[in-house]
């Protein structure tokens, strides 16, 4: 009987050993604050001071997880303490220093742990007593702080003035109250001093105020005040982007940089990319901008999405999609399900070209042959959308037939915008009364143009900004009934002769435009030097040999309703740009602009 109780008893104990064991492995198994490899970046130990004693120590760096600890270990050999922080966030692990430890002249080898892992991450050195840049007297002059804007978390803010110190260190205190919090330093030099704003500080609406620590000292000097977005130009200027061009998407460009051209771009703009299988959206870092380009860091860990990403333009509390960033090869999408529908019935047989998510795929897609229509003594290859209710063409690039469409007819269709630089080949735009189109991208200067194109017409839409001066071959535009307030018209001179005049004479009217009457808003021509002057031997016949001035075009009309011309020419007088003058008619007490000519060269 008693070697049956020993065995009942070993049984037990072999049981809640076991039921111990499994309980520990299942929460190092499934718990991934546990079983996450230890992978930190950006670490910034601070130098131990006295003072720390007893008191709370921050440790900053990327990849910090809940339940990480802290083991200091004396140098050069000492029995370690283990700690539990008193703050873990991602970029930051707060400990308390134990009030008991005994100083360690050598300081403490600091070592991370989590779960069964333990990797050192740093030493964390005593400070020296004697060191000039801790006993220094602080004395800062001519300090400049910024105001603090949103684009400044877990960003880098200068402090410009001088007197500052290697080792000097910023703490920020929250000005309605709550606990100071001391930053990382990236640079300390006389004349600056920048440091990281923590990305997960609270905004407070009155600011904190600054306290430079220098060893024992401290010292407040400013306050840091966020500035209200409504005050920040490069946060509330409102988003308007022209000749905008995307690149395609390559595998090597993850973790690396992605520049996206065109103009009108601001210094705090940030690119969204949302991925179109679905799942978060992802806000990029933003490398080098300029009014001409924008380029931004493509994230090292996002999961390439077979079906590319929307790109979305963010600024301040404004967003404007600029697109699809996607692959050039393989699948792609027709998002739209009327223009699938358009296409589908371009297929022979009735082949099945999409799936129900619909993507395309090829070879099916070079079955879709676009049909040609004889217009204007010409056949062209035509894409015929007139009174569908299209919103996007988008996808249309991926079948090979597309580069032939030499004819685009989106009469009444429903657009909100186009991008020509995709459709290099084509000669002819019709996109009238859609009461929808808002833009249309015909490429910077010298890169990707729509250099076939020569017949634009886009009366009756939305547009408000139009940019046609990469589109070599234009030689007939017209845009009226928009509302429209830029309109860059320059290096149309593809006329017979060479040169293109803003005739509104019955037969010669090769542009007409008409700008929004709202006298609100900046309304702006870019025109060139020489649609002011007729002297081609076209116009021997009608206007002589001699150099004359236009005095009759829709230019005129532009001065008289106070729009802004802007004369510009490749070489001008001089090598200079010509300065657009004109002479008037006085009728009653209204004075109307009757003639125009270059500044230099007065008839």
């Amino acid at each position: 009987m008693k070697k049956y109780l020993l065995l009942l008893a070993s049984i037990a104990t072999m049981g809640f050993a076991a039921t111990s064991c499994s309980d520990e492995k299942n929460d190092g198994g499934e718990d991934p604050d546990l079983t996450t490899p230890i992978e930190l970046s950006g670490v910034v130990i601070p130098t131990f001071q006295e003072s720390m004693k007893g008191a709370n120590v921050t440790i900053q760096g990327k990849g910090f997880l809940g339940k990480d600890k802290i083991a200091l270990t004396p140098r050069p050999s000492g029995t370690a303490v283990e700690i539990a922080p008193a703050e873990i966030t991602a970029s930051k692990l707060v400990f308390k220093f134990p009030s008991d430890l005994a100083t360690s002249e050598e300081g403490w080898t600091l070592t991370l742990k989590r779960g069964t892992q333990s990797k050192e991450i740093g030493t964390m050195m005593p400070e020296d007593p004697e060191d000039p840049e801790l006993t220094t007297p602080i004395e800062l002059s001519d300090v400049v702080i910024p105001d603090f804007t949103e684009s400044m978390k877990g960003a880098s803010v200068t402090i410009d003035g001088k007197g500052f110190l290697g080792k000097d260190r910023v703490e920020l205190k929250p000005v309605s109250g709550g606990d100071a919090v001391e930053v990382t330093n990236s640079e300390v030099t006389d004349a600056k001093l920048v440091f990281t704003f923590p990305d997960d500080l609270a905004i407070d609406e009155q600011g904190w105020t600054l306290t430079l620590k220098r060893g024992t000292q401290s010292k407040e000097f400013g306050t840091l005040k966020p500035v209200d977005p409504a005050d920040d130009p490069d946060l509330n200027t409102p988003i308007e982007l022209a000749s905008l061009s995307l690149p395609s998407f390559v595998e090597s460009m993850v973790g690396g940089n992605v520049t996206v051209t065109g103009r009108g771009f601001l210094g705090k703009d940030k690119i969204v990319l949302q991925p179109r299988s679905g799942g978060d959206a992802v806000e990029t870092v933003s490398g080098e901008i300029t009014d001409a380009k924008l380029v931004f860091a493509f994230p090292a860990d996002l999961a390439v999405d077979a079906k590319g990403w929307v790109m979305t333009l963010k600024r301040g509390t404004q967003t404007q999609e600029l697109g699809c960033f996607r692959s050039a090869v393989g699948r792609f999408m027709v998002p739209d399900a009327a223009f699938r529908e358009y296409l589908q019935s371009l297929v022979p047989d009735n082949k099945y070209l999409f799936d129900e998510k619909g993507n395309a795929y090829k070879p099916d897609a070079a079955e879709v042959v676009f049909p040609d229509e004889v217009k204007y003594e010409s056949t062209y290859k035509t894409l015929n959308l007139i009174d569908k209710a299209v919103t996007s063409v988008e996808g249309l690039e991926g079948f090979p037939d597309a580069a032939n469409i030499k004819f685009f007819s989106l009469d009444n269709s429903k657009l909100q915008s186009l991008d020509m630089t995709l459709f290099p080949n084509c000669e002819r735009l019709e996109a009238r009364n859609t009461g929808t189109l808002e833009t249309v991208n015909f490429g910077a200067v010298g890169v990707a143009p729509a250099n076939e194109l020569r017949y634009l017409h886009l009366n009756g839409n939305k547009i408000k900004r139009l940019d046609v001066s990469n589109v070599v071959k234009l030689c007939e535009l017209t845009i009226m009934d928009n509302p429209l307030e830029y309109l860059d018209i320059r290096n149309m001179m593809a006329n017979a002769d060479g040169y293109m005049y803003l005739w509104k004479k019955p037969g010669r009217a090769a542009v007409n435009f008409e700008f929004t009457e709202d006298t609100s808003v900046e309304r702006t021509l870019k025109v060139e030097y020489y649609w002011w002057r007729c002297v081609s031997q076209a116009n021997v016949d009608t206007v002589g040999a001699e150099l004359t001035w236009v005095t009759d075009n829709p230019a005129i009309d532009a001065l008289n309703a106070g729009v802004i011309v802007e004369c510009w020419t490749y070489w001008g007088e001089n090598g200079q740009p010509q300065t657009l003058m004109h002479t008037h008619n006085k009728n009653g007490e209204n004075h109307e602009i009757c003639d125009l000519y270059p500044g230099s060269l007065h008839p």
